[in-house]
């Protein structure tokens, strides 16, 4: 839906004032009135012409016009009344355009911004009954303490969740980074090791004969060249040990190589 524009012409208002009731507490508390009342109707309409242009925009074929549905909520302006147009999707599905569009939730009677309120008039005043009290003091009217409640009761919930979905979120990262960093220690200390043997002669010994035996430590191999396309390769950080010793006093020593 594009940028939505709308002129709307407010009605002209006529009022009498009894002259002993002429005082600016009075006419203050007479404009809130109408002013909140002004914005009701506001409301009601804003919401019926942005449901007219959903209906008009809607994907044909696709969405079933089922008719209007009369709602009403409770806001910060008071209680008002709209009618939203259900629609059926060809699976069966049923929806609100006006719903989705405007983040109302399924079967929602109060609106987030009274219900924050009324919590928060409840927290400070420290019983759902003072928030009823307080709303009907400053707004003129209000809900009954238990709605008050269960309004309190969802909003906690909801902030519940979405702490937990963070924590959950956080954990998961957590647990990711430690995962990559492990792998990459276990990659760096992943060493390879060659051990092998061959005869020789010997001079001037008792034995004539012996095995000289060569271990290789290295990290794997890697390109003998950096430049070029050659495919030549190399052993990375390469070490070699050589001993003609028994065979365990030979593994023992080569063993000791820090690479180990």
């Amino acid at each position: 839906m594009e940028n939505l524009e709308v002129t709307i012409n407010l009605p002209s208002l006529k009022f009498n004032i009894p002259e002993e009731r002429i005082n600016f507490h009075y006419l203050e508390r007479i404009i809130f009135d109408l002013t909140r009342k002004i914005g009701q109707e506001l409301l009601e309409e804003l919401l019926q012409i942005i449901d007219d242009r959903l209906m008009a925009e809607r994907e044909r074929g696709i969405l079933s016009n089922q008719g209007k549905r009369l709602r009403y909520m409770t806001t910060l302006l008071g209680d008002i009344t709209f009618s939203k147009r259900l629609y059926r999707e060809r699976p069966g599905k049923w929806k609100y355009l006006l719903d989705e569009k405007l983040g109302i939730k399924k079967n929602q009677r109060v609106s987030e911004l009274c219900e924050k309120a009324e919590g928060y008039l409840a927290f400070v005043s420290g019983s759902y009954r003072n928030s009823e009290d307080l709303s009907q003091r400053f707004y003129g009217d209000s809900r009954s303490f238990e709605s008050i409640r269960g309004g309190v009761i969802r909003q906690g919930k909801k902030i519940l969740k979405e702490e937990k979905d963070q924590i959950d979120k956080e954990l998961i990262k957590a647990l990711r980074q430690t995962e990559d960093e492990l792998t990459r220690e276990a990659d760096s200390r992943i060493v390879y090791i060659e051990v092998d043997g061959t005869d020789i002669h010997l001079q001037h010994e008792k034995k004539k004969r012996a095995e000289l035996k060569l271990g290789i430590i290295s990290k794997g191999k890697e390109r003998r060249y950096r430049g070029g396309k050659g495919e030549a390769k190399r052993l990375q950080d390469k070490f070699i040990y050589t001993g003609i010793v028994q065979g365990d006093e030979f593994m023992s020593n080569f063993g000791l190589h820090p690479s180990n």
